[in-house]
């Protein structure tokens, strides 16, 4: 079985990918930091690296760098909620072998384990029925489901712990004194939650004021996304 070590400081998305790569046939070792994937990549033998671009003490590419130090020969891919072709390009050029766009859905997480590590195809159909929505609903379970196999029981668990980050974020945008490029990373983190989760309006809000900071209109942005926030820890509590 092939071991899948994946590092990432946001709890959604440390929580999927564990729950996708385990549901693929792997095992998965998890860490929430750039040290503790370290540590746990010394102490076992790891095939694949799935490591967040941007976490607090320690980005995708210095902690790669690190566990190369270390001897961790595992392919490498870097995640994130976002490239752009001249990032996307540096990465690979710099020790990476492919990239992962966060939200990702089981099958596309599926192709690039198969690509990787050789697995054999034939995981479950992960589409629910329905036409696609052009709206963009506070809480889209449709979009969740697909993202996730079309398991209810792992996106409740994903979204309850979606609910704590966005209680968490409230509390701290009402006495945030961060500069913008903190904020920024934050929200950026907030979108591949988002999706993963199945709130396309608030991943809409999150972009609309990351695109804003520092210009006239972040003012009018970031009441926009406090309202949807709000919005979304509702509809949140009133799942079932």
């Amino acid at each position: 079985m092939p071991t899948v070590l994946i590092a990432d400081d946001d709890p959604v998305s440390l929580s999927f990918l564990r729950t996708a790569t385990e549901s693929l046939g792997c095992s998965a070792l998890t860490a929430a930091n750039g040290a503790e994937a370290i540590a746990l990549a010394k102490a076992n033998k790891v095939d694949l690296l799935l490591l967040d671009l941007n976490m607090p003490d320690m980005g995708g590419p210095v902690l790669l760098q690190a566990l190369r130090t270390c001897g961790v020969a595992g392919t490498a891919i870097v995640t994130s909620a976002g490239f752009d072709d001249t990032a996307a390009a540096a990465l690979l050029t710099n020790g990476f072998t492919d990239l992962l766009e966060k939200p990702a859905n089981l099958e596309t997480i599926e192709a690039l384990l198969r690509r990787h590590l050789g697995l054999n195809s034939g995981v479950r159909s992960s589409l629910p029925a329905g036409a696609p929505q052009t709206a963009l609903p506070i809480l889209d379970d449709a979009r969740a489901l697909a993202a996730i196999g079309g398991d209810r029981d792992a996106m409740r668990a994903l979204r309850s712990l979606f609910a704590q980050e966005l209680e968490a974020l409230e509390r701290d945008l009402q006495s945030e004194t961060s500069e913008a490029r903190v904020l920024s990373e934050r929200l950026h983190r907030l979108r591949a939650s988002s999706g993963f989760c199945g709130a396309p309006a608030l991943s809409a809000a999150a972009l609309r004021l990351q695109q804003s900071l520092g210009r006239e209109l972040a003012g009018e942005a970031m009441i926009d996304f406090v309202r949807i926030c709000g919005a979304t820890r509702q509809a949140l509590r009133a799942q079932p």
